[in-house]
């Protein structure tokens, strides 16, 4: 279950990705980015949890392509998030979404 973030993921055994919250990542739906160079993914503060979740797995995604270089399309990584974060909510690891 998911309580809450934490301040850095491990994406690879000697890679770990720092998270870090913004109250302003620009206009519109953008909700995350990753940064490859800072190794840092960047989340949207003050948005619903389903919503951050969501975008935590987008960026972690992101990440893992980029340091396991599997060339994912975007659309790629968008499909990936839906189906992840639906299976941890259909095995109760997400019980409060």
């Amino acid at each position: 279950m998911i309580e809450k973030f934490p301040p850095k993921i491990r994406i690879k055994p000697r890679t770990a990705y720092e998270v870090i919250w913004n109250s302003n990542l620009g206009e519109g739906e953008h909700l995350g980015e990753m940064r490859p160079i800072s190794k840092q993914l960047a989340l949207q503060t003050g948005r619903p949890k389903d919503e951050t979740i969501s975008t935590f797995i987008h960026e972690v995604l992101h990440a893992a392509d980029i340091e396991y270089k599997l060339n994912l399309s975007h659309k790629q990584v968008y499909g990936l998030e839906k189906a992840v974060f639906n299976i941890l909510k259909l095995n109760g690891w997400l019980p409060d979404v």
